[in-house]
């Protein structure tokens, strides 16, 4: 009888044993695999960069695109162009104090003009540069050819040959990867809209997640200005974060040398 006792009493000791392994199994294997998936968003969302890049301003527009990005603590980067007048030196000040990154466009954006010459070119480059350093005290290291740096008025050979040049005196030129065309689309906010998601879905069927957004900040394309708040949180729902870009961003470059 005793005999019997200790034996039931064993295997219940046992089976207790293998309640308690196996709980403290599915618990560690639930741990880890939540611990996995939070691992897995979080760089997923650190890995998805936007570079928001604003084109030929500062204009009319400008402060309305800084007060959309201060709404959701945004960062771009504006290409700026000439000529200097007080309206225009002052939003380049604005700009700056918003926190945001400015960057040499053109001068004179006179496409005839600057790819007549590698001369041209770095004349109307440095007159541009000058131009945001008296104003701002800023010298910026990024600059964007007008059109890319794959536009087909210029040369392949002149386009390589500033390029070098420039890379040789510390400067960097940037494209992009994702174009609202909002130059051909002045009215309609959706199609902007719907051709940045078109850009960015066949980048990230590419397995590339660093997106530079071309876009204008120009009165006469009010499309850009009304689809950018919904572009942001179309971009932030895909896990995106926003910086402006630098030196050391994962630059978009069309022409390479």
């Amino acid at each position: 009888m005793l005999k019997r006792k200790l034996k039931i009493t064993f295997i219940s000791l046992i089976f207790i044993s293998l309640a308690i392994t196996s709980c403290v199994y599915f618990y560690t294997l639930k741990n880890n695999q939540k611990s996995q998936e939070q691992v897995s968003n979080t760089v997923e969302t650190y890995d998805k960069i936007a570079y928001l890049t604003f084109d030929d301003g500062p204009s009319n527009n400008t402060e309305k695109i800084l007060d959309i990005l201060d709404k959701y603590n945004i960062k771009a980067t504006f290409f700026v162009v000439g000529p200097s007048y007080k309206l225009k030196n002052d939003l380049l000040v604005k700009i700056v104090q918003a926190g945001h990154q400015l960057a040499i466009h053109s001068y004179e954006h006179d496409y005839s003009y600057i790819y007549s010459s590698k001369e041209n070119y770095l004349k109307d480059f440095y007159k541009c540069l000058n131009w945001i350093k008296k104003v701002t005290g800023i010298t910026p290291a990024i600059y964007r050819f007008p059109g890319g740096s794959s536009n087909t008025i210029a040369s392949k050979a002149l386009i390589k040959s500033i390029i070098q040049e420039l890379n040789e005196k510390g400067f960097v030129h940037a494209d992009w990867n994702v174009d609202t065309l909002d130059s051909y689309v002045k009215n309609e906010p959706s199609k902007v809209l719907s051709n940045a998601i078109t850009s960015l879905k066949r980048n990230e069927n590419n397995k590339h997640y660093y997106q530079t957004v071309l876009m204008h900040d120009d009165i006469h394309k009010p499309a850009t200005t009304a689809a950018l708040p919904s572009l942001i949180e179309k971009l932030l729902s895909y896990n995106y974060h926003f910086e402006p870009l630098t030196s050391s961003s994962h630059i978009i470059k069309h022409v390479k040398v």
